[in-house]
């Protein structure tokens, strides 16, 4: 039988076209949240767009809605969003660790010991940290991929480094059997499409920019 598909939405989306494309998509107050139950483990979906920016956002609507659906099971459940929000290290794109929408919510999966895991994607490329003690897996990207580079960035001085690379399209395998959840990552490193030059430069000042007002 076909794969069923469960939709998250992403930074460049928009609601209204997301919900005209995917009308089977559930919403919530106008969010695309909503909840996958399955026999041994609960998907709670989360909106984390704030639309015309790059950054994260999850406003008292949309944490009052997950500390609802978190209180209503004690069943393992995976919470999947766009956004991740740990810092991982590559600088341009790392939330600031306290940020308002991160401490709301943190603040509405804290008291719930039974969620497992976070899966996110937004930053093309696969690694795994974690979260107040809590796993986040991040997921390679379908579209070109990002460079890791762990050095700083000054928004003023483009460097000219790879930023963006002509990769494989990848995805992550999540296997939940006998109570363990299992990430597999496929996808292998490509060409450089794109590097940090003048070019890119507006990006990178605008995504700091919008670290530092939270």
């Amino acid at each position: 039988p076909p794969l069923p598909l469960h939709l998250t939405i992403g930074n460049h989306d928009r609601r209204t076209a997301f919900a005209a494309a995917f009308p089977e998509t559930q919403l919530a107050d106008g969010f695309v949240q909503y909840v996958v139950e399955h026999p041994a483990l609960r998907c709670i979906v989360l909106d984390t767009l704030e639309e015309g920016r790059h950054g994260g956002a999850f406003c008292e609507v949309r944490a009052a809605w997950l500390a609802a659906r978190l209180a209503e099971s004690e069943q393992p459940t995976l919470i999947l969003l766009h956004h991740p929000p740990v810092a991982i290290g590559i600088a341009w794109m790392d939330p600031d660790p306290n940020a308002d929408w991160i401490t709301r919510l943190r603040d509405a999966v804290a008291p719930h010991l039974h969620v497992i895991g976070l899966v996110a994607g937004h930053l093309h490329g696969a690694s795994v940290s974690h979260w107040d003690g809590i796993t986040v897996a991040i997921a390679p990207s379908v579209a070109p991929g990002l460079a890791l580079s762990l050095a700083p960035i000054d928004p003023h001085l483009p460097d000219q480094r790879p930023m963006i690379l002509d990769s494989t399209p990848g995805f992550a395998l999540h296997r939940w059997h006998d109570g363990q959840l299992t990430t597999h990552f496929t996808g292998v490193p490509g060409p450089v499409i794109a590097h940090y030059d003048e070019s890119l430069q507006p990006m990178v000042q605008e995504m700091l920019a919008e670290r530092r007002e939270g």
